[in-house]
């Protein structure tokens, strides 16, 4: 076990309390004392990190991220609220990052989850990035994805990946289509076919266009084609 200790403070450098947090972290010495070990390990190896509070955490992972030894992350953390603030602070380190969470379902034991909770839709989007994982490449500055995940999250049994895989499709342009073949397939695995998509895990199929919201994104997206081809 490697100790790497951050014992000097961030507050000691001139400006700290009135410039941007991630100007002034790479300058402190106890930073890159820390990258400088991580970026020299030639082979796995468990690091204990001690004096890394608050915010200095997401700054550090952030900054490793960049390097070329950095792969796909998973952060275990205790709670919900520690995992949303990881999420903002990695965003507010880096905003290019790609932050998935996977939060724990939330009941009481033997308690059913209503099926149009919230939680299905980000579970769902991050156990298939999950699952696809082992496809990431770098390309150009794109950097590693993060999956911040709680404990009792991980702790709860999930489908293999293989399963999650064999339901995962993906539609681009001047890709041919076959819209009646696709709404029975979304069909299947739950979606709702309405007249007009209002919420999650609805769509709707209208002559040449077709409206569906996915359950873990923000907003609903459409798809135009022109008979067998995505325009």
């Amino acid at each position: 076990m490697n100790t790497l200790y951050t014992n000097s403070s961030s507050k000691d450098l001139p400006g700290f309390t009135a410039n941007p947090l991630h100007k002034f972290f790479p300058q402190w010495p106890g930073f890159q004392q820390v990258l400088g070990e991580l970026h020299q390990s030639e082979e796995f190896r468990p690091i204990q990190l001690e004096g890394v509070q608050g915010s200095m955490a997401a700054f550090l992972l952030a900054e490793f991220l960049t390097s070329k030894k950095a792969g796909p992350c998973v952060v275990v953390v205790s709670g919900e609220r520690e995992a949303q603030e990881l999420a903002l602070d990695l965003k507010a380190a880096n905003d290019s990052i790609e932050v998935w969470s996977l939060p724990w379902w939330g009941t009481v034991p033997y308690r059913t989850v209503p099926l149009a909770a919230p939680v299905f839709g980000q579970r769902a989007s991050a156990l298939a990035a999950l699952a696809t994982i082992g496809q990431w490449q770098p390309t150009g500055s794109g950097l590693p994805p993060v999956f911040v995940v709680t404990q009792r999250a991980l702790q709860t049994p999930v489908p293999p990946p293989e399963y999650i895989r064999s339901l995962l499709f993906s539609l681009k342009v001047k890709d041919s289509f076959d819209p009646t073949a696709l709404a029975a397939r979304l069909v299947e695995q739950g979606y709702l076919r309405v007249p007009r998509v209002t919420v999650r895990g609805e769509f709707t199929l209208r002559g040449e266009v077709l409206d569906i919201f996915l359950p873990g994104d923000e907003v609903a997206h459409r798809i135009v084609f022109d008979f067998d081809q995505i325009e």
